[in-house]
């Protein structure tokens, strides 16, 4: 009431409005803010924000990129881009984005994974008709995987995400697969699909989860004929 157009009032009245999901109130309010400190990242930050919610994936990458363009400290901002590039079948664009996280970063682990999985999704896609280009994000994301050093749990749920993708690769005949930039048939990958599944098994408190996860490495296992 006092000064109706203190930057700061308006700001705090855009985070209300998103709070209370009315994300075009929101977006006006940032929108404004963005008007009166245009040289400032956080209005771009949340009208990116915003506009994903909004599910406005191209004016939220729109703004996600602005961000990350000036400062590529705004892990979020690459975060953000990324996930909705993934979404939109970008994959080249998405892990370009995961890879400006700098190894500086506290996030940079996080970043690293994300990439390796927005890899993984667009490699196990068997009907994405580039068979090259998906071989390719499969051995990516394994060299991916493999330079971080993961263990435990962690490592296990990764390689067993890599693994379904990749037999999902081979059954669905789309070429040769290379992991590690080794050839890889199918054999070895239902053997090291397999594997992965009861190691996270032993690893599993939960009985039912266990039995789960044998029945999976029992469906996946390679068959023997004699």
């Amino acid at each position: 009431a006092v000064d109706a157009f203190d930057w700061r009032v308006i700001w705090y009245r855009g985070v209300a409005f998103t709070a209370q999901g009315q994300y075009d109130s929101a977006a006006s309010a940032f929108d404004t803010c963005f008007d009166e400190v245009p040289g400032e990242l956080a209005p771009r930050l949340a009208l990116a924000i915003v506009s994903e919610l909004k599910k406005s994936s191209d004016d939220a990458v729109h703004f996600y990129r602005s961000v990350s363009r000036v400062d590529a400290g705004y892990a979020t901002a690459l975060f953000g881009q990324a996930r909705l590039l993934a979404a939109q079948g970008k994959t080249n664009e998405a892990v370009a984005a995961l890879a400006m996280v700098p190894q500086t970063s506290s996030l940079y682990v996080d970043a690293q994974k994300a990439l390796a999985k927005t890899l993984i999704g667009s490699g196990g896609n068997a009907g994405n008709g580039a068979k090259q280009a998906a071989a390719d994000d499969l051995n990516k994301a394994a060299q991916t995987i493999e330079a971080l050093v993961l263990t435990g749990v962690e490592k296990l749920t990764m390689v067993q995400e890599l693994f379904t993708a990749a037999l999902s690769f081979v059954t669905a005949k789309q070429g040769t697969l290379r992991l590690l930039d080794k050839e890889v048939p199918e054999m070895e990958v239902r053997t090291r699909l397999e594997a992965a599944y009861r190691d996270l098994a032993r690893l599993s408190h939960d009985e039912e989860e266990r039995i789960r996860l044998v029945d999976l490495a029992n469906q996946v296992r390679p068959r023997t004929a004699f």
